[in-house]
């Protein structure tokens, strides 16, 4: 696709981009970064597996993997189940393609460390959103994620040792939570801001559930 239409730039909209980034490595080399026009019966650079498009007549090797084709639509955060999303960016930086991806919702920021960071910069990630959400201890420990801030703080830490400028490193904050306060807000927002990242507020929005009875809000 990139040398066929010109297109470097993508986008994962995959929150769960990075689960599993370390696991399986070893099978990602069933995937390719062969270059060949899936148009002309050949794959998508980076996301494909051996073998012919079978749209084109042709028998792909091993199962079928929905989800790996950019041109299709995939998204790329389940590479994470079949060889892991580092070894994704190392397959796009050996490529030579001059691909650049982006990653506009917010990333599970715990596998991140020096080495996945580093990774993540060679390979091309040039738009990183990170979920913080919220620094509260006790809104954390409700949400099973106690102990977040120091693991936010160290994600950060490496993404900016890799490279990553303060506006590539944006962290999503809500706001209009429940019981939340401005001093709430403030604290995740020099939180942000003191780790390195850029703040993103988002706006807390209820929904009304009507399974059986009155309407409730949630």
């Amino acid at each position: 696709m990139a040398r066929a239409l010109g297109t470097r730039d993508f986008a994962f909209y995959d929150d769960a981009l990075l689960v599993g980034a370390g696991e399986n490595v070893g099978q990602a080399s069933r995937l390719s970064l062969s270059g060949d026009d899936p148009a002309n019966g050949g794959r998508v650079e980076g996301l494909s597996r051996p073998g012919r498009d079978a749209a084109q007549g042709g028998q792909a090797e091993g199962p079928s993997e929905p989800g790996l084709d950019l041109a299709r639509g995939g998204q790329a955060g389940r590479l994470s189940h079949f060889g892991g999303a580092a070894r994704f960016f190392d397959l796009a930086a050996e490529s030579g393609l001059g691909l650049r991806f982006h990653a506009p919702n917010g990333l599970h920021y715990g596998p991140i460390g020096p080495a996945l960071a580093g990774r993540m910069r060679r390979g091309g990630l040039e738009t990183v959103r990170l979920s913080l959400e919220s620094s509260d201890p006790e809104r954390l420990a409700a949400w099973g994620r106690a102990g977040d801030n120091s693991a936010f703080r160290r994600a950060v830490g490496a993404l900016r040792e890799a490279g990553y400028t303060r506006r590539q490193v944006g962290a999503y904050i809500l706001v209009g939570l429940p019981g939340q306060t401005p001093d709430e807000v403030r604290r995740a927002i020099e939180l942000a801001r003191d780790a390195g990242a850029m703040p993103k507020l988002n706006e807390y929005s209820p929904f009304r559930e009507r399974a059986s009875g009155p309407a409730r809000w949630r």
